[in-house]
């Protein structure tokens, strides 16, 4: 198993260099254009998040490595949105071999966490194994599950073959994950879906029914759905804590924040004894973590990014070209998924969903982008 995992990890570093590498390349015709702001948003954000970092430099215990490290996190998404939108401009086809590399993590990890769950005979939330916590698992079986539920709600015979089966074993794992905060992305995915097709009046008295038999339901699935009113919950409480102690960090430094990823550094001295350590580096909202980070241009660039990607998805949903829109509709259930995920949680940040976030970026930035020059 160690010399699988060192092989892997040499593969991937070898990999990234030669992103690294085409992305240069590719970088200087779209520094000379001017282009669509989905285009231009995200390295734009990726910017002042290398920017942020910079202050970290001179704290000792963090220091140039740590810096370092972020600085080439970042390069590497900024190479993966390049690329895929390069790509994506001339082969706008190349989504579907993005979406089976994406499926295919997710497949992996929902195969695994029903598997746990049939071994234990018992459903368990807080686990963490080689594809992380549960959260994290859920966070991304929830965006590509909602990707294969929007392709197969507007696309063909062909493309509901493939997207059902995989639909389903994804829901079910998230299922079994227990997991409130993918479930929040689901639910209002779904409002999503039944006001396309009823209108918002019923389609918020479906969610409402829906919502009701989940909290009645017996066993651990209506015990976990009840627990979000319960402000005395664990983890609810941790939450709480959490974002007060977060609002002081933002305080003093609203505009340039405490750099990328270094949140976890910067709320040390606000937890106090009840909350010693940051449990996952994050403080489960993705705004507010961001807004600590990166500050207010920060999480401005990063709202803009996904208003622009929105922006993508509906004209993509529309694009002159049939076969392209399923993927429109997929890639908007699949945004509103990680925003709502995102309000009690801060998964999105994770390596695996960066990746398919900043290649799905890339993607409908070109697409979009072609889409309204033929119109």
């Amino acid at each position: 198993m160690p010399a699988i995992v060192a092989g892997w990890s040499l593969l991937h570093d070898a990999m990234i260099g030669v992103l690294l590498a085409a992305a240069l390349v590719l970088l200087t015709p779209i520094l000379r254009t001017r282009g669509p702001w989905s285009r231009d948003l995200p390295l734009l954000y990726l910017g002042l998040c290398a920017v942020s970092v910079l202050p970290v430099v001179a704290i000792p215990t963090l220091g140039m490595a740590y810096a370092r490290m972020q600085w080439v996190t970042l390069a590497t998404f900024a190479a993966i949105f390049v690329c895929a939108y390069t790509l994506s401009r001339r082969v706008p086809g190349v989504v579907m071999g993005f979406a089976a590399a994406w499926l295919s993590w997710a497949v992996f990890s929902a195969i695994r966490t029903i598997a746990a769950a049939v071994a234990h005979g018992r459903l368990t939330h807080d686990s963490v194994d080689l594809m992380g916590h549960t959260n994290s698992r859920a966070g991304f079986e929830l965006t590509m599950a909602l990707f294969a539920i929007g392709v197969a709600d507007s696309g063909g015979r062909k493309a509901r073959r493939v997207a059902v089966p995989l639909a389903v074993l994804l829901l079910a794992a998230i299922a079994l994950g227990l997991s409130r905060g993918a479930w929040l992305g689901l639910l209002g995915a779904c409002l999503l879906i039944a006001r396309r097709r009823w209108g918002w009046g019923r389609a918020v008295l479906i969610l409402t029914g829906c919502a009701l038999v989940l909290a009645l339901f017996p066993g651990p699935f209506g015990a976990r759905a009840r627990s979000v009113a319960d402000a005395g919950f664990s983890t609810n409480l941790f939450r709480l804590q959490m974002w007060n102690a977060v609002f002081r960090v933002i305080g003093e430094n609203p505009w340039g924040g405490s750099g990328y990823d270094t949140l976890w550094f910067a709320m040390l001295s606000h937890l106090g004894a009840e909350i010693p350590t940051l449990a996952g580096k994050h403080v489960h909202n993705m705004l507010l973590q961001t807004w600590a980070e990166t500050g207010l241009l920060g999480v401005a660039a990063l709202i803009g990014v996904f208003v622009a990607m929105m922006r993508d998805a509906e004209t993509v949903r529309r694009d002159p070209r049939p076969w392209l829109r399923p993927f429109g509709w997929g890639a908007t259930l699949l945004l509103v998924g990680v925003v709502l995920h995102g309000l009690v949680d801060c998964t999105w940040r994770d390596y695996s969903q960066q990746v398919v976030f900043w290649s799905l970026a890339g993607w409908l930035a070109a697409t979009a982008s072609q889409g309204r020059s033929s119109a």
